[in-house]
Parts: C-alpha cells; structure tokens; sequence
C-alpha cells in the first residue's frame, strides 16, 4: 500500500502527468496517423495503370470520378488520375481483362487526408519550436533574511534603509514630495551578499519578494523576454507592495551594441519592455525593482539613467573586522576548538576573499571533521580545509595560513 502511495504521489507531479500525456498524444497520434496512412495510396502514372491493366497484373478497380484506386496482384493499392482517359474505353479494358470494376462518389475525407497529416506535422514542429514556458517564480512573503544575518556593508544596509522606511511610512516622504525609487543597483564582486541583502531589505520593510534571474529572459524568438518582463511586473502589481529582485541583470539589460547580431532584435525588445515597465510605474503601486550584477560598466546607458535605477549601491569586500564576524557567524552552530587567536589569524589570513568563500571553508572543515567521525571541529581541520581548496587565491590563503599556525603553535 506504501508503494502505490508513493507511485500515486510521484504521478500527480505536475511535471510528471503532463510528460505521461504528451507521450500518450503522441503515441496515439502514431497509431492514428499509420491507420490512415494505409487509406492513402501510393500514386502511379496512367500508363503504368494502363500497362498494368493489360498484362493482367490488376485486380480489382475503384472509379471515383477523376480518379481511380486499383489493387494490384500482390495485395497493394495505387492511385492514379484518368481525367483524360474516356471512361467507356476504362470501363471496355477492365471487362476485357476480368478485372472487378466499381463506381463510387469521391470521398473528401480521404482526399483531404495528406494535407491533413502535412498540417498536423507542421503545427506540431512549430509548437515544439516555440513553446517557451515562462518560468517558475516564487513569490516570498518572508525571505527568512534579515540585516542582522549579514555582516558588514554598512554604508549599503544604511542606502538600503530609506527604501524600507517608504514601505514602512510611505506618508512621511509623500509629505516632503519625495517618491520611492522605482530601482536600485547594487554591484560588486560575487559572493559579497548581494543576494542576501535584496532579501533582508523584503524582511525588514515586510513586503512581497519576486526573485528572478537575467538569464530567464534570453530567448532565441524575439518577444518571448519581452513577455516574461510583463508577466513578472503584473504578479508585482497583484501582490503589491512588492520587490522584484533581478539577478545577473547584465544578462537582461547588458548594452545592446555589445550583442550580437542574431540576438540584438530579441535583446532590443527585452530591454525596451523593461524600460517601459518601470517608467510605468506610479506612487500607487508601491514596487521596487532591485538588481545585482558583477559588471555595471556593460550595462546598457538607458537602464542607468535616473527614473530607472535612481540608486547604485556599491557592495565591497569584507574588511578584516568583518571576516572575523563572518567565521564567528559560521563557527556559532557548530562545536569548534578553535581559539579566539586563531580567529584572528585565519581573518587576516583571508584577505581578498568574500563572505561565501569563508563560509565554504567553515563547511569545508565540517566534512572533514565528520569524516574522521569526530563531532567538534579543530584548527587542524580549518588549515586542511585551507588547503583543498588550492584553485585561484584560496592557494595563496592556505599557504599563508597554514605558515601563520605553524608560527603560532611554536
């Protein structure tokens, strides 16, 4: 009974049943298309009919009107058109010949049965090749994420916090004749927290999060981005007061003489809609659009420009005080031996490197720790953790690090 559930379950997923579906379509439209298939003859020449007919080879003809279906000695049925054959001389060679001869009325639906089987093909390939299902949004009324979970960056949280006060107290700026920015950019290295600060600005101002990602809105048919760029700000509209956050942006709005030619018309509509979507915006509808990129210098100029972006946010590197917050943070849930001293060395030893960096080390020495079959994580563990991840600058870390405890165990 356990198992049938579990099949049950398994079935209902959406993406499931409409896969059993699709392949029970088209195996029934196989089914159906070979059945008919053998209603339709192959077509021949009059003079091979004709030749046929008088050697003998014929077995059986069906006249319907201009044209004619005959059934040869081996089971098999052609077809041929007699328009210019007089039907009496038709009629004389089949009865000269034995042959079986019937009259019927023409039949439409076998007639119309190839143009039917071309259509059904060709709509089919044109579906396939434009079917481009809009992705999954999540709509999020609490990300989880709040300024308390993120270390540093003060300067951005302190940006970040006029926004959440118009959400909160909208009536205080509209008094002084302020508006809420329609969008900000936030830009910097990978792994700086730009993600995670998009969430906690949704948290603390306790509004709707849309997240999405640049890459979602490249497609190969032109007007397909531009679709998905409405259908995102209409489910902000239905869920106002929203943030619509928009990762990788540089994908969606990098500047349009960068693209290549095959792409231009399709990244030419996508931006443009994008455009007109936060120029469209009003006081009512209470949506922010937040965007992160790495590269804010590929940006095309009109995204850039006041009244789309009002606001860059530069998010920075963690300074040394920040790391060591960092590596407490991660080290907090987990048993650990390590000292406040080696804290200390490990911070300094880490510059250079961002917040998920560090965090992946702590992770990093979490499995080691478990392969061992230890529970409380070692300083041993940290410097070996230092040094598997010996890709880039983390080579250079781990040597620096793993130099700096040696001089501290002596």
């Amino acid at each position: 009974m356990e198992t049938l559930n579990r099949i049950w379950n398994y079935l209902k997923k959406p993406k499931v049943y409409k896969k059993i579906i699709i392949i029970a379509t088209v195996t029934a439209s196989i089914v159906v298309l070979r059945k008919l298939s053998k209603l339709v003859n192959s077509h021949v020449s009059l003079t091979a009919f004709l030749a046929s007919l008088n050697t003998g080879t014929v077995k059986e003809v069906i006249d319907y009107g201009d044209t004619i279906s005959f059934k040869s000695s081996d089971g098999k049925w052609f077809n041929t058109n007699t328009a210019t054959i007089p039907k009496a001389d038709l009629i004389s060679a089949a009865a000269r010949n034995r042959v079986e001869y019937t009259s019927k009325s023409p039949s439409i639906v076998l007639a119309a049965i190839p143009q039917v089987v071309a259509a059904l093909g060709a709509s089919i390939m044109l579906y396939t090749l434009t079917r481009n299902p809009t992705p999954k949004r999540v709509l999020e009324h609490q990300t989880g994420i709040s300024f308390k979970d993120i270390a540093g960056n003060q300067e951005a949280k302190q940006s970040l916090q006029e926004i959440i006060q118009f959400f909160k107290s909208p009536e205080k700026f509209i008094k002084v004749g302020a508006t809420l920015p329609r969008g900000v950019l936030l830009f910097g290295p990978p792994g700086t927290g730009k993600t995670m600060l998009a969430k906690a600005v949704a948290t603390e101002a306790g509004v709707n999060f849309i997240q999405t990602s640049g890459s979602e809105y490249i497609e190969l048919f032109v007007g397909v981005g531009a679709k998905r760029v409405r259908d995102v700000f209409a489910q902000a509209r239905q869920n106002s007061p929203c943030i619509i956050f928009i990762d990788e942006v540089d994908s969606l709005a990098l500047q349009r003489g960068l693209s290549s030619d095959k792409s231009n018309m399709e990244l030419h509509s996508t931006v443009n809609q994008l455009l007109s979507e936060m120029d469209g915006f009003v006081q009512s509808d209470r949506i922010v659009v937040l965007a992160a990129t790495n590269k804010h210098t590929i940006l095309d100029d009109a995204i850039l420009r006041p009244g789309r972006f009002d606001r860059k946010i530069q998010v920075n590197l963690p300074e040394y005080e920040i790391r060591l917050q960092i590596l407490k943070f991660n080290l907090a849930n987990r048993q650990n031996e390590i000292s406040e001293d080696c804290l200390k060395m490990m911070a300094e030893n880490t510059d250079n490197c961002n917040g998920a960096e560090i965090a992946s080390i702590i992770n990093e020495a979490s499995f080691l720790c478990v392969r061992d079959d230890r529970e409380c994580i070692t300083e041993r563990d940290v410097i070996e953790s230092f040094q598997r991840m010996k890709e880039g600058k983390l080579k250079f870390v781990a040597e620096k690090l793993a130099k700096s405890m040696l001089a501290y165990h002596k």
